[in-house]
């Protein structure tokens, strides 16, 4: 249930106090000098179930215990639970920030995880890891398809995920992004593992990917947009504009995958007001529209970059425009006419905090019940009924759920088949990640 479980994870700034938000925050910079010498790492054999694993991180002290608010030399303990163990979670990891980041499970022993930067599997039973590509270069993984991993190797290191901004005629425009050249590579697990790459141009961005494989824009001059196969053959070739800042492209699929839209920033374009809507035809390998310099300076009030909002209400029926749906146009694509969207739809809202299914349970903004009970079976949520520091998680098969905030002061898994609750680890933890049984699609 990836849709759901997304929908509930929340920003992980630790703290049951002001300070501790605020110190939790500045951490990563107070780290610099440490991680650049690799940062302090322990690593300890685990033993996995064959059912889901849930990850979490807890804050303690040199003494393994979870951190009071006064404490100062803080390391972050890593622990993993296998699905209706009996027993208490186990320690995989104790390290400093950056925290490795759980991607997939490929066996049961074995879970990739992208850490400083860098692909490794970790051997759980081992207590082991190693790099999935045998360079120094950075990677990052696109796809996991049980056993087999589409990765990105980055040939030139991201040192920076920022732009540069000049003012030019007025107008605040994009001056320099990281350039990305990446290799799109296909791992084989196994017995004897093998890497291969999918395709030769080098990738500057992957926009999207299908059950066919990836639409990517090469780092090739002039650029192109590309879909590779995940047998690394190219299907589709259509053009991109030297001047489309492909770091800000948005990339949106018909639900017949005839059509692309794509947000799109020209270089001569002002960043924080406009963009422009680009429709392709995949059978023609050209644009069919282009509307150009469409209005987003109330996307501004969204707390986030300006960008299209692109939405196929049908296989031919694109909806777009900004944050605000009192902008929203329609296009049709057949015949490329544009017309004002009628907002009754959206003015006609469900009641407030429809409660979700999601398998054993349901729930909404915070809390989360068995089933169709009226009695709470979790809930993160503070006095107030915010949702500040916390966490709540459903396996992939949507059988358990795990909360966790400084309320509760501890992790705690929600048993929906045998409808029992439970608690973990006592003290704050965040950073709750299940992963699915081994080789399943994520």
């Amino acid at each position: 249930m990836k849709l759901q479980t997304n929908r509930h994870r929340s920003s992980l700034t630790p703290g049951y106090s002001w300070l501790r938000m605020i110190i939790a925050c500045l951490l990563p910079w107070l780290a610099a000098a440490d991680l650049q010498a690799g940062g302090r790492q322990e690593l300890f054999a685990s033993e996995a179930g064959e059912g889901p694993l849930l990850f979490f991180v807890r804050p303690e002290n040199s003494h393994g215990k979870p951190l009071a608010d006064d404490e100062g030399d803080r390391r972050e303990s890593v622990y993993v639970w296998s699905a209706g163990d009996p027993g208490p979670p186990q320690r995989v990891m104790r390290c400093d920030v950056p925290l490795p980041n759980f991607l997939h499970r490929i066996s049961q022993q074995g879970v990739l995880i992208r850490y400083h930067d860098r692909l490794q599997l970790l051997d759980l039973k081992a207590g082991k890891m190693e790099r999935l590509l045998k360079t120094d270069d950075q990677s990052d993984l696109v796809r996991a398809d049980g056993t087999t991993l589409y990765v990105l190797q980055q040939t030139v290191p991201r040192e920076s995920s920022g732009y540069r901004l000049k003012t030019q005629d007025g107008k605040t425009v994009l001056d320099e992004w990281h350039r990305p050249k990446d290799r799109l590579c296909a791992y084989f697990a196994g017995d004897v593992p093998k890497t291969v790459e999918l395709a030769e141009p080098l990738i500057e961005a992957v926009l999207q990917h299908d059950a066919e494989g990836f639409w990517v824009v090469t780092a090739e001059t002039p650029p192109r947009l590309l879909h590779v196969s995940t047998q690394g053959v190219i299907t589709d070739a259509l053009p991109w504009q030297a001047d489309w800042a492909v770091c800000e492209a948005k990339f949106s699929l018909s639900p017949d995958a005839r059509h692309m839209a794509l947000s799109i920033l020209r270089t001569d374009q002002d960043f924080h007001e406009r963009r422009d809507l680009v429709v392709m035809s995949r059978e023609k390998k050209a644009i069919l529209q282009t509307v150009r310099d469409i209005d987003l300076r109330n996307s501004l009030l969204s707390g986030s970059t300006p960008s299209l909002q692109l939405a196929w209400l049908d296989r031919s029926t694109l909806r777009f425009g900004s944050y605000f749906f009192s902008s929203w146009q329609v296009l049709n694509v057949e015949t490329l006419a544009i017309t004002k969207f009628d907002p009754t739809a959206v003015l006609q809202r469900e009641p407030s905090d429809p409660r979700i299914v999601v398998g054993k349970f349901e729930t909404t903004h915070g809390r989360v019940w068995f089933g169709k009970d009226t009695e709470l079976a979790g809930s993160v949520l503070n006095a107030k009924g915010n949702w500040v520091s916390s966490c709540l998680e459903f396996s992939p098969d949507s059988a358990w759920a795990a909360l966790a905030s400084p309320e509760l002061d501890s992790v705690v898994v929600l048993d929906g088949e045998n409808r029992t609750r439970r608690k973990l680890i006592d003290g704050w933890c965040y950073d709750l990640r299940w992963l699915g049984a081994p080789g399943e699609k994520p």
